[in-house]
Formats: structure tokens, C-alpha cells, sequence
């Protein structure tokens, strides 16, 4: 009975996600996408944050704590695999600059088959873990949940826009009643996830979000939309290959509790940053 719950928040999460990307991705252009493309520099610079630094500063501040092994893994995959769906809908909600933001998950998404096995193989030395996975599996996991419903929308748009309308609102609508179920089963199974997370390993999630929050936002961006897309781009690792990498390197582990509980402190972190920060710039500037 577990498994097969088990299996159906899987499967509602992919579809979840994949359809909240087609719901955002209907409103942008190409021109939006071409406009962010057109400034590889500024790609190449946030590439190198989240690639290189952000696992890197990770992997010390976890090694630093001596987390919860499981924890660790978790946090160590997701920062050296950016690109989760749900970052676009951070970046919306935030009102940050969703084309940069669309164009940096596509574009992490690209990168992944190529830098994840590399970071994986780099992790297994420095810690006592035997992460794989390969260049396809990685390639056919997130081009069906990201590229491909992100292509979808935006050429749908372009091309057709009344049949966009029409998918938006239903996509739209599937997102909302999914997410709760999703939400409602992620929060029964992160109870069972809680043991793991010892003072330890909080502390150093929190820390390592921190970390990438600020390593994200002070890239030398000169626009504040684009830094605050940044941060939140390099923050957020991509759940789906975080499932991924721990079920071929370990068949017979099953870490969904702790990786949603992973999850919600993660997004704890990045709220309460989030409003400090916007305090902050209300206090000194008068404006949002």
C-alpha cells in the first residue's frame, strides 16, 4: 500500500511540475527567450556560480557539520543539479524576470547529463557514497518534465495563441488541484523523514541555501530582478534528479520523506531571506 502511494505522488509530481511549466511557459515569447540568449556572458556567469561553486561551498559546509549521510546526499545532489521546475514558479511569485529564469532552467537542463555525472563522481571521492548516473538517464528525466513542456508553451504561444489559451487555463487548473494532493501526501511522508534530520544536518542545509541564495544574488547582475531570479535559479536543485541519482545508485533505498522534508526547509530558508531582504530594501528605499 506504501509503494503504491508512494508511486502515485511520483507520478503526480512529475506530471504536476511538467504542467506548471507549460502554464508559465505560455506566456512567454521567443523574443523574451532570444533577448536572454543574445547575453552569453551573463549566462556563462551564473552557469559558473551554480555549476561549480554552489556544489562546491555545499559539499565543504556539509562536510564541515558531519550531517546525516542521507541528508547529505540529498544536498549534495541537488547542488550540483540545478533546474527544477518549480524554480519558475518561485521566480513568479517573487516577481522576478521569468524569461531569464525559463532560459536558465533550459539551459542547466542542458548542461545536466554532461556536469552531474562529473559531480557525482567528484562527491564519491570526498565522501562515503557511491553516486552514479548516466548521461542518459539524466537526459531522459529532465527533458520530459522541463525542456519539452517548456518548448511546448512557448511555440504554442507564438504560433498558436488561442489554442495556448485554451491548454494555459487547463494546465493551469490541473497544477492547482494536483499540487494540493501532492502537497498533503509530501507533508504525511515527510513525519516519516524527520529522524533523519538531526541539529547537524539542519544547520547545514540552512547554511548551504544561504549560501547559494547570496552566491546567486551577488553574481555582479546590475539589474535586481535578474539578481533575485539568479538566486533563486542556483538555490534550487532539481527534485526529480535528486530521486533519480539515489534510486540507480542505491535500487533499494527509498528517500522521498526525507526529500521532501529537504524541500520544505529549503523553501523555509529561501522565504524568510526572501521578506527579510524586502524589509530591508522597504526600509531603506520606501519601495519593493
Amino acid at each position: 500500500m506504501t509503494e503504491a502511494i508512494v508511486k502515485l505522488i511520483d507520478i503526480l509530481v512529475r506530471t504536476t511540475f511538467a504542467a506548471l511549466v507549460f502554464t508559465l511557459a505560455s506566456d512567454i515569447t521567443i523574443k523574451g527567450i532570444l533577448s536572454e540568449i543574445k547575453q552569453p556572458l551573463r549566462l556563462l556567469r551564473i552557469s559558473l556560480v551554480s555549476v561549480v561553486l554552489v556544489p562546491a561551498v555545499t559539499a565543504v559546509i556539509f562536510k564541515f557539520f558531519n550531517a546525516n549521510i542521507v541528508v547529505t546526499v540529498i544536498a549534495l545532489v541537488a547542488a550540483g543539479a540545478p533546474g527544477d521546475s518549480f524554480s519558475l514558479f518561485q521566480v513568479v511569485s517573487k516577481k522576478a524576470h521569468i524569461a531569464l529564469a525559463a532560459t536558465l532552467m533550459a539551459w542547466f537542463c542542458i548542461l545536466s547529463p554532461f556536469t552531474v555525472p562529473i559531480w557525482l563522481a567528484l562527491v564519491s571521492k570526498f565522501f562515503p557514497l557511491h553516486l552514479e548516473a548516466s548521461p542518459l538517464a539524466i537526459f531522459l528525466t529532465v527533458v520530459p518534465l522541463t525542456i519539452f513542456p517548456l518548448a511546448l508553451g512557448v511555440f504554442l504561444r507564438e504560433l498558436f495563441p488561442a489554442v495556448s489559451d485554451i491548454l494555459k487555463k487547463i494546465t493551469g487548473s490541473f497544477f492547482k488541484f494536483s499540487i494540493l494532493i501532492v502537497m498533503v501526501g509530501g507533508f504525511v511522508f515527510a513525519v516519516k523523514g524527520l529522524s533523519h534530520f538531526t541539529a547537524q544536518s539542519v544547520m547545514a542545509t540552512c547554511a548551504a541555501v544561504t549560501a547559494a541564495l547570496f552566491m546567486g544574488y551577488y553574481c555582479g547582475l546590475p539589474d535586481r530582478k535578474d539578481r533575485l531570479t539568479s538566486a533563486l535559479m542556483v538555490s534550487l536543485g532539481n527534485f526529480a534528479l535528486v530521486i533519480l541519482v539515489v534510486h540507480i545508485s542505491y535500487p533499494k533505498a527509498n528517500i522521498i520523506s526525507e526529500a521532501v522534508v529537504f524541500v520544505i526547509i529549503r523553501w523555509l530558508v529561501i522565504m524568510i531571506w526572501y521578506f527579510m531582504m524586502r524589509q530591508i530594501r522597504l526600509k531603506r528605499d520606501g519601495t519593493l
